[in-house]
């Protein structure tokens, strides 16, 4: 502790020091210091308040505290130093007159608590509240019921064997605390629940047209006017179909526009994985003509009319990247300069490597065309060496896609071969 004082000292000291010198990181040390010496001398004053050795003797822990462990410091007479010495205190033992005072405290407890939200022993409604301890943990109790049809072992009602006139139920429960024991026994009366206004009026209808349709010879059930004072008015319930075909209409409405847009986003990319996949060979196809000698255009229309031949005769299918390419033959032959009618196949196209060819394309023919197929070259083993990746990309998507209706199928194998084994062996 007056070390503790002494570090509160020097820190004050250490922190006028730097605020004079204008150092921070003196303050904080300061700073830190104090709160250090601060939450140590809290911590010597709360372990002062929890000194259990008095007189050479150890103060016990309160009944139902539980055995405290300390360690000591030890030191023995004619031996140098201490040593650390690990004792267990036992919690005090109650007397016999604490017991018997317990024990009646757990009467009066369970006479307090037992009827919980019924009204009294008189007229047990409801679930009753019992417990397995009392008065803080300090007595056990073991409870038994007479009548167990009655009532569960937690307390609750069960209604379904209960009359109107109610039952008396005998309820016995041994009290124990350390040493102590008694028996405590009582008896409560239990009833069916209470029926509200509306629960008794329903009943009564019920009867009356119970009783109505007893009646021989009559082809029609008559429904009451009135019960219990009160007049009834009848009326056929309003079919929920047209609300039903309304909210069906509602939902139709909401999700068809996000359908269409999912319809629309998958035709997309469907497109665009085709166009990719049509990338190499139009780029091959179009070197190759190059490097014969034809003129670009020229080469693009080959290419179409090659296109169109093969659709004609059913021999390919339908192809983005070719259908746009004849496009681009229409929009030349209608007057659009040749450079931007490439520069627009590019933009329709809608990726970035047919951007990419349409703006080589239209800058080679600004320039003049040399070199164009050199570069093209280059470009298709770029292509074809991306188409081998993408090949094997959708490969494996392929694969996880037939994973499922490969285990539909494990599983008709397995139900086809044990089904038959298991009737053999029940017959």
């Amino acid at each position: 502790m007056a070390l503790c004082g002494f570090a509160v000292f020097a820190g004050f000291i250490l922190f006028l020091y730097g605020k004079r010198k204008k150092k921070e990181n003196l303050k904080k040390s300061a700073v830190i210091l104090c709160l250090a010496a601060f939450f140590g001398f809290l911590s010597g004053g709360m372990s002062a308040d929890e000194n259990l050795l008095l007189n050479g003797a150890l103060i016990r822990p309160e009944n139902g505290a539980g055995t405290l462990e300390t360690e000591l410091l030890l030191e023995i007479e004619g031996r140098s130093g201490k040593m650390p010495f690990a004792v267990s205190i036992p919690e005090r033992r109650l007397t016999a007159a604490e017991e018997a005072e317990y024990l009646k405290n757990a009467v009066k407890e369970i006479e307090d608590t037992f009827p919980g939200n019924n009204p009294s022993v008189n007229e047990i409604r409801s679930k009753v509240v019992i417990s397995d301890l009392y008065q803080q943990g300090k007595v056990e109790a073991e409870w038994e019921f007479g009548n167990v049809r009655l009532i569960d072992a937690d307390g609750t009602v069960r209604t379904e064997y209960l009359t109107k006139e109610g039952e008396a139920v005998r309820a016995a429960v041994r009290l124990r605390c350390e040493d102590s024991e008694m028996e405590y026994e009582f008896f409560f009366s239990v009833y069916a629940p209470k029926q509200t206004g509306e629960e008794r009026l329903h009943e009564e209808i019920l009867k009356e047209i119970e009783k109505n349709g007893i009646a021989e010879g009559v082809e029609q059930l008559k429904l009451p006017n009135q019960v219990g004072g009160y007049r009834l008015i009848w009326e056929e319930k309003a079919a929920d179909t047209p609300l039903q075909i309304l909210f069906v209409g509602a939902l139709l409405a909401i999700m068809l526009p996000v359908a269409q847009e999912s319809r629309k986003k998958e035709k997309q990319k469907k497109r665009e994985e085709r166009l990719l996949l049509g990338y190499p060979d139009m780029v091959s196809k179009l070197t190759l003509l190059l490097g014969a000698g034809m003129t670009l255009s020229g080469a693009w229309i080959r290419i179409t009319e090659n296109y169109l031949k093969a659709r004609k005769n059913n021999l390919i299918p339908k192809q983005p990247v070719y259908e746009e390419m004849i496009q681009t033959v229409h929009e030349m032959a209608g007057g659009i300069g040749e450079a931007q009618a490439y520069e627009r196949f590019g933009r329709r196209c809608g990726i970035s490597k047919y951007r990419k060819l349409g703006n080589i394309l239209s800058q080679n023919l600004k320039k003049g065309s040399q070199g164009l197929s050199a570069l093209l070259e280059s470009e298709a083993g770029d292509v074809f060496e991306e188409r081998k990746s993408l090949a094997r990309k959708y490969g494996e998507e392929a694969g996880t896609k037939l994973l499922l209706p490969m285990m539909i199928m494990f599983g008709v194998v397995v139900f086809i071969i044990m089904v038959p084994a298991v009737i053999s062996f029940q017959i």
